[in-house]
């Protein structure tokens, strides 16, 4: 699945072990994003996926440190 970001997106991550309080699920059922991995293999861990979503909105934004 293909994600545009924009200028006024909100990110909202879950705990590793549980993930978001239900009441996102059942709010915004179609919001959810998952990264492709590889079969069997280990999970990212929660700043790793924290850090490829970000980078991404942020590369879409054009955003610039300096």
């Amino acid at each position: 699945m293909w994600v545009e970001y924009s200028k006024d997106v909100i990110l909202i991550f879950g705990s590793e072990d549980a993930g978001l309080p239900p009441y996102f699920r059942k709010k915004w059922p179609d919001r959810f994003l998952t990264i492709p991995m590889k079969s069997n293999s280990r999970c990212l861990n929660l700043s790793n996926a924290a850090a490829i979503v970000l980078y991404e909105a942020l590369r879409q934004i054009n955003f610039r440190f300096f």
